[in-house]
C-alpha cells in the first residue's frame, strides 16, 4: 500500500478524534500545556470557592424568621399573607435600613416536626399567632427571641412568665380600653354613664378601670358579674347606665350570654359597644376592633423595625391599627343617632 495514502488516512483519523482545544494544545510544548492548565485550574477553583463564600455570606445575612400558626383557619392565614406583605412594603424602601427576611410558617398540628425545626439555631426571630402557639413554643424551652400575638393583654404576664427566651414582647389582640372609651365619646357624645361588666378573666381591675373611665370625662357604673348571676346584674345596670361597654371575657361574653346581653340592651335602649366583627354583627350597636391584616400589618411593622433596630423588640403593645364598624339596623331599633363610620375614625384619630 501507498505510503502517502497510510499517512493521509491515519492523519485524518486523529484530526477527527482529537478536539479543537487538544488541537489547538498540539502545536505547543507538553511544559507550556501543563503550566497552562494547572493555572486554569487554580483560578476556576479559586472562583468556585469565592461563588460559594459569596452565596453562605448572602445567606447568612438574610434574616429568618418562623412564624408558628395556631391553626389552618382563614383568620390565621389572613394575618401571615398581611404580614408578609407588609414586610416586604416596608423593606423595599431603602430608607428604611430594613433587611428583608426569609419568612418561614409552620402550625403546631405538626407537633413532633415542629420541635425539630423551632428549636434549630437558625432562627433569628421566632412569631406565634394566637395563644394556642404561644403556649406550644413555650413548652418547647426555646431561647429564640420571640414575638406573641393575637393573645390577649390579660394573658401576657402568664405566658411570659413560662416562657424560656430573655427577649420577648407580644401584639395583643384586645382594644385598649382608652380607644373604646374614645369611641363612644366620638359615637355617643351625649352618653356620659358608661357601665361594663367585669368577671373572672377581664385582666383590669375595678378602681384602674374607674380612675381610666373618669379620667377621659365619662361616669364608670363597673359591676362584678359571674355566670350564675349575671341576669340580675343586668337589669341592674342596665337601669343605671346610657351605654354598656363590653370587655373581652369569655366568662362574661359567651356564646350562653351574649343573647342576654343583647336582648335586654334592646328592652332598656341602652347601646352596646362591642370588640370584634362578630359581636356587632350579633347585635351591638357599634364595636372597634382590629382586622386580621390590621394585626398582620402591626407584626410586619414589628418585624421590620426589629431587623433594623440592632434585634431589639419593642414592648408589648395593644393593636396599632384598627377598624370602626356600627349595626344600623340596632341603631335605627332602639332610636339613637350615631354619625357614619367616616366620621367616627376621624373624631378618635384627633382625640387626644
Amino acid at each position: 500500500m501507498d505510503a502517502s495514502y497510510l499517512a493521509k488516512k491515519y492523519t485524518a483519523v486523529r484530526w477527527k478524534s482529537i478536539s479543537p482545544t487538544a488541537s489547538y494544545y498540539s502545536g505547543c510544548s507538553a511544559a507550556i500545556i501543563r503550566q497552562f492548565l494547572t493555572v486554569s485550574l487554580f483560578w476556576a477553583l479559586a472562583l468556585s470557592i469565592l461563588t460559594v463564600s459569596a452565596f453562605n455570606s448572602a445567606e447568612a445575612a438574610t434574616p429568618k424568621v418562623l412564624i408558628v400558626k395556631s391553626g389552618s383557619v382563614s383568620v390565621y392565614n389572613n394575618i401571615i399573607n398581611a404580614t408578609k406583605e407588609r414586610v416586604s412594603r416596608i423593606c423595599s424602601d431603602t430608607s428604611s435600613g430594613c433587611k428583608k427576611a426569609s419568612i418561614s410558617i409552620k402550625a403546631v398540628s405538626i407537633n413532633k416536626q415542629l420541635r425539630s425545626i423551632a428549636k434549630n439555631k437558625k432562627w433569628d426571630l421566632i412569631v406565634t399567632v394566637g395563644t394556642k402557639a404561644a403556649e406550644r413554643i413555650n413548652s418547647l424551652k426555646i431561647n429564640t427571641p420571640v414575638l406573641y400575638s393575637l393573645i390577649p393583654s390579660s394573658s401576657y404576664p402568664r405566658i411570659r412568665s413560662r416562657s424560656s427566651s430573655q427577649s420577648r414582647s407580644a401584639i395583643y389582640i384586645d382594644q385598649p380600653i382608652l380607644r373604646q372609651l374614645k369611641l363612644i365619646k366620638a359615637a355617643m357624645p351625649n352618653r356620659k354613664k358608661v357601665g361594663v361588666l367585669l368577671g373572672k378573666y377581664s385582666g383590669i381591675g375595678k378602681q384602674k378601670l374607674m380612675q381610666i373611665i373618669r379620667g377621659s370625662g365619662l361616669t364608670p357604673v363597673i359591676m362584678h358579674v359571674n355566670r350564675n348571676n349575671i341576669g340580675n346584674r343586668l337589669e341592674n345596670i342596665y337601669s343605671r347606665i346610657d351605654v354598656l361597654l363590653a370587655i373581652p371575657d369569655p366568662s362574661v361574653y359567651n356564646k350562653h350570654s351574649v343573647l342576654k346581653v343583647l336582648l335586654s340592651s334592646y328592652r332598656h335602649r341602652v347601646p352596646v359597644i362591642g370588640y370584634s366583627a362578630a359581636f356587632v354583627k350579633s347585635g351591638a350597636a357599634a364595636g372597634i376592633y382590629s382586622t386580621p391584616r390590621n394585626i398582620g400589618h402591626h407584626i410586619g411593622d414589628e418585624i421590620g423595625k426589629y431587623f433594623s433596630n440592632n434585634m431589639r423588640l419593642s414592648p408589648p403593645a395593644h393593636p396599632r391599627y384598627f377598624t370602626v364598624n356600627t349595626n344600623r339596623r340596632v341603631i335605627s331599633s332602639i332610636n339613637i343617632k350615631v354619625p357614619s363610620r367616616k366620621t367616627i375614625m376621624s373624631r378618635i384619630r384627633k382625640a387626644k
